[in-house]
């Protein structure tokens, strides 16, 4: 988990949170323990899609970076009935740093989060060129 919900009601306040999260299942102006729980999971399975290409998982702590990602991601996700264009463009810039960190362009500066071994990715192996520029040098 990225992110607590104490963190997403300091973000961005309670009653919008409540005003997201209601789906008609609690009493108005009160959070939805469970859709926010469900936003907040979705965005950790988001974030560790990308940083799994890269990093060892799970990380010892939260960079802050990924703290706002996770934020960013979540508050888009909750606007289930069109989400306002500053939280589409926030949440594809956080898609974008996923994509820089799942790259190597963007790196994660926090112990434990070290790059996975070179050894863990996948080794290809072919046989000798059979055409080559000495080869086809006469042609």
């Amino acid at each position: 988990m990225y992110v607590t919900k104490a963190e997403l009601i300091d973000r961005f306040g309670e009653a919008t949170l409540a005003q997201l999260t209601d789906r008609g299942d609690t009493e108005p102006g009160v959070i939805d323990d469970a859709v926010l729980t469900r936003a907040i999971d979705d965005a950790g399975a988001t974030i560790d899609g990308y940083l799994k290409v890269r990093y060892t998982l799970p990380l010892s702590t939260t960079p802050p970076l990924l703290r706002a990602l996770a934020q960013d991601l979540i508050f888009y996700r909750l606007h289930v009935h069109g989400a306002p264009e500053e939280a589409r463009d926030r949440n594809r810039d956080a898609i974008r740093q996923l994509e820089g960190l799942s790259k190597g362009t963007l790196r994660l500066d926090v112990a434990g989060a070290e790059p996975a071994a070179p050894g863990e990715r996948p080794q290809v192996t072919g046989p000798a060129r059979v055409f080559s520029r000495d080869t086809l040098e006469s042609f």
